[in-house]
C-alpha cells in the first residue's frame, strides 16, 4: 500500500526540470559553436547568420547541471556556461536565450530586452 508520504517521496526523486537552451547568431557571418557537460558533448555546429543552435535537457536532482560553450568567428573565440543550475534556475528556469554578436555573447532573461549577462570576444 501506498501513502501519501511515500508518494510525495517518489514524486521528489522523479522531478525534472525540463530546460531549453537557445543561441541566436545576430551576425552577418556564420559562427560555430561547440557545446558540452561533463557527460555529453553535443558536438560542433555552425551557426549561420541570423541563424540558431538549440537544445533542451532536464536539470539533475541535485541542481549541478552545467554546460558550457565556445563560439568561434574569423579567429575570435568566446568560451562561456550556457547554463549553470546554480545560477540559471531562477535567471532562466524554462528557457535560456543567448546572442553571438559584435560584442561577444549576450545572454538574456525571459522577456527581457538588454542582456544580463556578456562576456567579450577574445
Amino acid at each position: 500500500m501506498t501513502t501519501a508520504s511515500d508518494s510525495a517521496h517518489t514524486d521528489i526523486f522523479q522531478f525534472k526540470q525540463k530546460v531549453r537552451v537557445e543561441v541566436n547568431n545576430v551576425l552577418s557571418s556564420p559562427v560555430t559553436i561547440h557545446c558540452k557537460s561533463k557527460d555529453n558533448d553535443l558536438g560542433s555546429h555552425v551557426i549561420n547568420a541570423h541563424g540558431l543552435y538549440s537544445f533542451g535537457f532536464n536539470v539533475n536532482f541535485i541542481g549541478t547541471t552545467l554546460f558550457f560553450c565556445g563560439v568561434s568567428l574569423q579567429g575570435k573565440r568566446v568560451t562561456f556556461d550556457v547554463y549553470k543550475a546554480s545560477r540559471d534556475q531562477s535567471r532562466c528556469p524554462h528557457f535560456c536565450e543567448w546572442h553571438v554578436d559584435t560584442n561577444g555573447v549576450e545572454g538574456f532573461k525571459p522577456s527581457a530586452k538588454a542582456p544580463d549577462i556578456v562576456i567579450p570576444w577574445k
